[in-house]
């Protein structure tokens, strides 16, 4: 298979986001073609940049991907979010755990969250937020129950803000020791998920988009991802019912 067909099963819809120069489309080919020689002293296309990176050509990336390598590149770029099938990223992220009558902050390894376990893991742009707190995480607290009918051994929460804005969070909505309240105050977890999105417009910094995932020891068996500025295909009443399906 070439690049471009390798790059269109990975990406799907969002193959689209990529920018793709085709020289002798261009308006100044040469000009274009020396400019890249000079970059990446590569006289042949395609040239393949991810994230700004060089990575070569159609040969170095069928090398990527038959690596192993390649798919996670394309998530950490935001391009390819994670799909049934995919298993959680590991990486450190700080959970809100009980502790008396308020709450504290733990550290832990992001894959210890799903070992063994049936998860529900929900993730809001930003805690606060009036979707995330007036719709989104009530909606899971409110059917608890009714997840754990359904063999669900625990529901996670996740946003990439920081631990302490996270906690405050989740002692105001009476989430604590609930919900398992995740704070990936880097974005690392989310980006390896291939879920983080520049708001930098909005004076928000990098945000997760909201979603929705059902997850058994570690493996991701259905996932909804809402679109900017909604929240529907990711809420606890579209996600139970999705899972009476699996």
């Amino acid at each position: 298979r070439d690049a471009k067909s390798l790059l269109k099963d990975h990406l799907g819809d969002n193959y689209s986001a990529i920018r793709l120069i085709e020289l002798d489309q261009a308006p100044n080919p040469i000009e274009i073609g020396q400019a890249l020689h000079r970059l990446t002293a590569m006289k042949t296309v395609p040239n393949i940049f991810i994230s700004g990176k060089h990575v070569g050509g159609n040969e170095e990336l069928q090398h990527l991907n038959r690596q192993g390598q390649l798919k996670p590149m394309l998530q950490e770029a935001g391009l390819c979010a994670i799909r049934p099938r995919d298993r959680i990223p590991a990486t450190q992220v700080r959970i809100i755990v009980p502790d008396g009558d308020g709450a504290a902050i733990r550290t832990i390894d992001s894959s210890k969250l799903f070992e063994g376990k049936k998860v529900v893991m929900f993730g809001v742009p930003a805690a606060f937020s009036p979707s995330c707190s007036e719709r989104h995480l009530p909606g899971f607290l409110e059917k608890r129950e009714d997840f754990a009918k359904m063999g669900v051994d625990e529901i996670v929460c996740v946003s990439v803000n920081d631990g302490f804005v996270m906690k405050a969070w989740a002692m105001s909505k009476k989430a604590v020791g609930k919900i398992t309240v995740v704070a990936d105050g880097n974005g690392e977890l989310i980006a390896k998920m291939g879920l983080l999105v520049d708001a930098t417009k909005g004076g928000m910094g990098f945000r997760g988009r909201r979603f929705a995932a059902v997850v058994k020891d570690g493996v991701v068996q259905h996932i909804a991802i809402d679109k900017p500025m909604q929240t529907d295909e990711s809420t606890a009443e579209k996600i139970l019912p999705a899972m009476a399906k699996l």
